[in-house]
């Protein structure tokens, strides 16, 4: 395990802070790491009647839209389930009584302590909850478009069947 031995601050801004560490490694060698602080995120995977709802919208840094589900930003101190609420609704235009948590998500382990917290929210026909287009939603809600995309759920012997197909001789065993 790598031991911090020294840590300075070169960017300190609204949503992150970006650190330049010391650390001593295993072997006592001194190495640096740049690491991005960040106060972590939340993503909705929301499927309406069998279908995930993808929302598309411009990203800045890759200068291109990407397709990605409902997410945003915590902010400090915020509840991780009013900000996801949050977000499902002005991304999508829908809300939802209650959540359940996935699992949490770290999408870049090599120099940021981001996390988000991935939520689920599953409704069948008729039990979706969207809002009249007389709500206000984000302020780029225009430029948002919803996109649904149907879910395929191979049976676990299809997912047998395959991963024994792409590797002869390995037993296959799931864990309930």
């Amino acid at each position: 395990m790598e031991k911090k031995v020294e840590s300075q601050v070169i960017y300190n801004g609204k949503i992150i802070t970006v650190y330049k560490d010391k650390v001593e490694c295993p072997n006592k060698k001194i190495a640096t790491r740049e690491i991005v602080r960040h106060h972590g995120g939340v993503g909705i995977l929301i499927v309406v009647d069998d279908c995930i709802v993808l929302v598309k919208q411009f990203r800045y840094a890759y200068n291109k839209d990407t397709l990605e589900i409902p997410a945003g930003k915590l902010e400090k101190g915020e509840e991780v389930s009013l900000a996801g609420k949050r977000e499902l609704e002005e991304e999508t235009g829908y809300s939802c009584k209650d959540m359940r948590l996935i699992n949490e998500i770290y999408p870049t382990t090599g120099y940021c302590d981001e996390i988000i917290d991935g939520r689920i929210y599953r409704v069948g026909k008729g039990d979706a909850i969207h809002l009249p287009s007389n709500v206000p939603h984000g302020a780029f809600i225009r430029d948002v478009d919803c996109k649904a995309i149907d879910i395929f759920v191979p049976s676990r012997k299809d997912y047998i069947a395959k991963f024994q197909n792409q590797n002869p001789g390995v037993e296959v065993t799931f864990i309930k």
